[in-house]
């Protein structure tokens, strides 16, 4: 991670993920150009093994579309397990199942359920349940939502 001017790791995971296969996203949030790429890795030991400077170099399989982390960590805040959780549920319905998943904890616990979207950066907090839908398809149309808005990363 020596090689990024302020890199940041973070953990996801899916409820209903398989367990055989790791999933990593390397994300390059360029202000104006942002995308990921995404790697399957067989084993957790293959993490050492990743060249990052090629993880992080947009490739023509490089993607664009959104990544909605949600914080479900309960171990930092309860909120951000009881208001995240069902966030993380709720953008499943709204969003393909496979761009959503939960995250580590990302700060801001009073603005339960944080969600951060990739490759963008956006932080996003205070979403209420009956709003999910509405606020996924404002970002799936590349509108940002000023009313949970948090700022950007990087």
């Amino acid at each position: 991670l020596g090689l990024l001017d302020q890199p940041r790791l973070l953990f996801i995971k899916q409820s209903d993920a398989q367990r055989a296969r790791i999933n990593l996203f390397a994300v390059m949030n360029h202000p104006t150009a942002p995308y990921y790429n995404h790697l399957t890795l067989a084993a957790h030991e293959e993490l050492v093994q990743i060249d990052l400077r090629q993880a992080l170099t947009r490739q023509p399989t490089s993607r664009t579309d959104k990544l909605y982390l949600v914080c479900t960590n309960g171990n930092k805040d309860k909120c951000c397990a009881k208001f995240g959780m069902a966030c993380y549920r709720e953008l499943r319905h709204h969003v393909p199942p496979q761009r959503v998943w939960q995250c580590a904890h990302v700060g801001g616990d009073r603005f339960a359920p944080n969600i951060v979207v990739a490759p963008d950066a956006a932080y996003f907090g205070g979403v209420p349940i009956t709003r999910v839908a509405d606020f996924a398809a404002s970002l799936e149309r590349g509108h940002i939502v000023p009313a949970y808005y948090r700022g950007r990363s990087g």
